[in-house]
């Protein structure tokens, strides 16, 4: 499987994982919207079964081997063909968050031992990405890019605004 991929993140070259991709070729564009509405589904059948109620621990022994994460990988797979250009900011905040959250939960249960922490991970922000609509997307694109530069936008948004009323 083509899970690893070349990366330029800062000086040294980075193995970059992308968990959803997959062998199946699709012509066309799936909406974004629908995508993100099953993969939400997905993730709160995953955490009502796998996550403590507090969201403080995830049994990422029992759901990576479950049914309900086999659906879920399925649905990321379609990330690929997602068309984003319909969303408007706040769907595209609201995707991009929820992504955010199922790629990280995604990328540890696929390392094979799991940490105490995230942090004891190197580099995972850098590393763990999955393909969306084409691209690749790397936990530290989708924060510090995407989600940053939308909350950028709308505080411009805002300023010039106010500062320029029509």
């Amino acid at each position: 499987m083509r899970q690893f991929q070349q990366a330029m993140s800062g000086s040294p070259r980075m193995k970059v994982r992308v968990l959803n991709l997959s062998e199946t070729i699709q012509n066309e564009k799936i909406s974004s919207s629908k995508l993100a509405e099953n993969l939400q589904k997905s993730i709160l059948r995953l955490k009502g079964k796998y996550i403590s109620e507090d969201g403080t621990h995830v049994q990422y022994n029992l759901l990576k081997t479950s049914e309900n994460f086999t659906e879920y990988k399925a649905i990321a797979g379609q990330l690929q063909y997602a068309d984003l250009i319909s969303l408007n900011a706040n769907e595209t905040k609201a995707f991009f968050i929820n992504v955010y959250n199922t790629l990280t939960i995604h990328g540890l249960a696929e390392l094979s031992e799991l940490p105490d922490s995230v942090l004891a991970v190197q580099q995972f922000w850098k590393t763990t990405a999955y393909n969306i609509g084409g691209f690749v997307y790397t936990l530290d694109d989708i924060e510090h890019g995407i989600l940053r530069g939308i909350r950028l936008i709308a505080a411009h948004t805002r300023i010039t605004c106010v500062n320029n009323p029509l």
